[in-house]
């Protein structure tokens, strides 16, 4: 979300409603899939009034609304208030402990969410402190600073032997156990494909956390950041935009939906 169809300093996000309007008067189902908590986005589903299931922590699950699949899935679980999720990833506390045995067995020095208060998490993130308490209130995962960078070749080694998974997003490296965002798309691509066919799907991210699911869609857009060129040359058959945030976000979604022959009519 963060550079793509939010400004990634200021948060802006109304840039992105020309592209926005169109997909809602076709149908189409808007999926945050981010690094971010579900209270974050949660928040943010608020703020948008887009309210489609949602992919958290970079994979660590899937919510969406009881209703959203019928039958439900087998492995989905109820929650309060008509919410369902899958659970893809380890609980938080599980990936902090394997966190500081692999920094340990390292020695690397880190410094992740769960050690920072509200106020240090704001600074970091250029947030608001209420934005800041929600992005603390991890489920399945620790982003983390590196405080040795020339050690990082030795965690990722001690990531491994831990059964954890490194990734790197806009700000921070990120400490999980589930596989990432790739597997958490395909398993809502698989979701959708029994309702509907055929789906066709359009991804769109900066980072070097989002190289498997862009690899997946049908139509993978990188938009410009610090990390845009290298996942450009991962990624061959993506779009790369030659500016970032929310405009970048619409203009890139209405020339793929241009493509496919779709009305982006006046709302555009």
């Amino acid at each position: 979300m963060d550079g793509c169809l939010l400004d990634h300093s200021t948060y802006e996000w109304e840039p992105a409603l020309p592209a926005l309007r169109v997909l809602a008067r076709h149908g189409a189902p808007v999926v945050f899939t981010t690094s971010k908590t579900r209270a974050e986005v949660e928040r943010w589903q608020k703020v948008t009034g887009i309210r489609h299931p949602s992919i958290v922590e970079n994979g660590g699950a899937i919510h969406f609304t009881a209703g959203a699949f019928d039958p439900l899935p087998l492995d989905a679980e109820h929650l309060p208030g008509g919410e369902a999720r899958i659970v893809l990833g380890w609980p938080q506390v599980q990936v902090v402990q394997a966190l500081h045995r692999a920094a340990s067995e390292s020695r690397c020095e880190v410094r992740g969410f769960s050690e920072m208060n509200v106020e240090e998490i704001a600074v970091h993130c250029d947030m608001t402190l209420d934005d800041a308490a929600l992005a603390a209130t991890r489920e399945y995962s620790e982003p983390f600073l590196l405080l040795t960078p020339r050690r990082e070749s030795d965690l990722l080694r001690a990531f491994m032997a831990q059964g954890l998974k490194m990734t790197r997003g806009g700000r921070f490296y990120h400490a999980q156990r589930h596989a990432g965002k790739g597997d958490a798309v395909r398993r809502l691509i698989d979701l959708y494909s029994e309702m509907h066919t055929p789906v066709v799907t359009i991804g769109l991210g900066d980072g070097l956390n989002d190289e498997e699911f862009l690899r997946i869609v049908d139509y993978p857009v990188i938009l410009k950041s610090a990390h845009s060129n290298e996942l450009a040359k991962r990624i061959s058959r993506a779009r790369l935009t030659p500016t970032a945030g929310p405009a970048a976000w619409s203009q890139a979604v209405l020339s793929i939906l241009s493509e496919l022959e779709l009305d982006i009519g006046p709302a555009a």
